[in-house]
């Protein structure tokens, strides 16, 4: 009955809290880029009530990827994914893991998450998919001749879901490719 939803509340405050810092450190990344932050600040706090979970560690390192400070997230993602294998499978966690893999100098796991990302942009905000596929194309391309056929289809998918500003990159980048 009613009483009984107050109840399991009553017994899991902290799961609740837990529950609603993560909530409120995605809504944060979300809403704006200077969210970061607060997300950081939200992420640290929840992992002091549940060190043993995974989501604490992947929402700092979606935070740190905002802020720039990639070495920081590839640890606090790799962290993550040592917690729980799967941490890394939601699209926004993936491309903070891509992303911070590319800046931190780690081209072939950036590669391998990029390509592991695409199938599934369509979860990604509009705001992120573009990026998504041209910082795709530029790994793939960085591969050399092999890696062509894979830049030209990201590069494409990107000119027709230009959503974020990035279609003034694809096209050039699109020309070189097919050059």
């Amino acid at each position: 009955g009613p009483g009984r939803g107050v109840w399991e509340r009553a017994k899991t405050p902290r799961l609740r809290r837990y529950c609603d810092l993560l909530a409120s450190g995605a809504s944060k990344l979300a809403s704006s880029a200077g969210g970061a932050p607060e997300a950081l600040d939200l992420a640290e706090q929840a992992a002091q009530l549940r060190p043993d979970r995974a989501a604490p560690s992947a929402l700092k390192g979606r935070a740190l990827v905002q802020l720039g400070r990639y070495g920081a997230a590839r640890e606090a993602l790799a962290a993550a994914r040592a917690t729980e294998p799967r941490a890394l499978d939601e699209p926004l966690t993936l491309l903070a893991w891509a992303r911070a893999s590319s800046f931190a100098g780690r081209a072939e796991d950036a590669a391998a998450a990029y390509r592991d990302l695409l199938p599934r942009t369509s979860a990604l905000p509009a705001s992120e998919r573009t990026a998504a596929f041209v910082e795709a194309s530029a790994h793939a391309l960085a591969r050399g001749e092999g890696g062509i056929e894979d830049a030209v289809t990201c590069l494409r998918l990107a000119l027709r879901d230009d959503h974020d500003g990035h279609g003034l990159v694809a096209p050039l980048l699109l020309a070189l490719a097919l050059d």
